[in-house]
Order: C-alpha cells, then sequence, then structure tokens
C-alpha cells in the first residue's frame, strides 16, 4: 500500500470534503461569501483612500490585496477543482437508479422532437456513462436501459424515414 493511501486526509480536505467524498457546499459557500464581504469592503477604501496617501502607497496597498485575498482564493479553486479525478466517478446505487429512471423517462418522450436522433445520442452517451460507473447491482439495468434506449431511436427514426 503507498505512503498516500494510508496518509490521513489534511486539514482541508476534511473541512470540504465529508466521509464518502462529497463537497459541503454550506461551508464552502460561508467561505465564498466571507471572502466577497472582504473584497467589497475593499470598494469602499480603494474609493477614499486616495485622497488621503500617494499614489506609492496606494499601488502597494493593492499589490497586498491581491496577494492576500485573490491568490489564495484562487489557489483554493485550484486545489478544489483537482482533488477529484475525472475518471473516478462512481456512483453510489440510489443516484444511479435515480438517473435511470430520469433517462427513462426521457427517452420516452424523445421521439416526438424534431432533433430525436441527437436527443437520442446524449440519452446514450449519458445512460452508457451510467452502466460504466454503477455499481454492480444498478449495472444491469443501466445496461438494458442502453438497448433500450436504442431500439426507441431505432423505432423513431424509421418512423421518421415512413413518415418522410
Amino acid at each position: 500500500m503507498s505512503p498516500a493511501a494510508t496518509r490521513a486526509p489534511s486539514l482541508l480536505t476534511r473541512f470540504a470534503f465529508d466521509r464518502q467524498g462529497n463537497l459541503r457546499g454550506g461551508r464552502l459557500l460561508a467561505i465564498t461569501a466571507s471572502i466577497a464581504m472582504l473584497v467589497s469592503l475593499a470598494a469602499p477604501v480603494v474609493v477614499y483612500l486616495p485622497s488621503a496617501v500617494s499614489p506609492a502607497a496606494m499601488t502597494w496597498w493593492t499589490v497586498g490585496i491581491f496577494l492576500a485575498i485573490k491568490l489564495p482564493l484562487m489557489a483554493f479553486f485550484w486545489w478544489l477543482l483537482g482533488t477529484r479525478d475525472p475518471d473516478e466517478n462512481a456512483l453510489d446505487e440510489t443516484e444511479a437508479r435515480e438517473m435511470l429512471i430520469r433517462l427513462r423517462q426521457r427517452s420516452l418522450t424523445t421521439a416526438r422532437y424534431t432533433d430525436a436522433a441527437d436527443r437520442f445520442e446524449g440519452l446514450l452517451a449519458e445512460t452508457r456513462f451510467v452502466a460504466a460507473h454503477a455499481p454492480p447491482e444498478a449495472r444491469a439495468d443501466a445496461e438494458a436501459l442502453v438497448t433500450e434506449i436504442a431500439e426507441r431511436r431505432d423505432a423513431a427514426a424509421s418512423g421518421a424515414a415512413l413518415a418522410g
């Protein structure tokens, strides 16, 4: 086992993610709101400070604010975006089943649209994604839905060819 696998998660990771690896949206929203408040408080300083201090001091103030607020904020969001591996999108069974229900419902109404072929292709791509990332309990249902949507697509294409 690698040392990275046995290492305890960092304080920032524990703060931003729960035990299942889901983002803690409320906490991140609070951080973002606090930083936005700090940035908005800087606006009155920029408006009123030039009359009281020299342009050189104002330049240093601007650079200092950039280094103290913007760079850490950008680094935090860069870290946050990089913590998830896009190829490791494992779904839990409940989420996979909810997605399959939504995809089946959409596939039932897709044939009536003029761009049905494109919509069916999108539904097939989403359903294949679910099939690839679903747990074994839901994978068979996802693969069956891929076949079902492909049959609906073919039926809609042959119906459009007969009508057209």
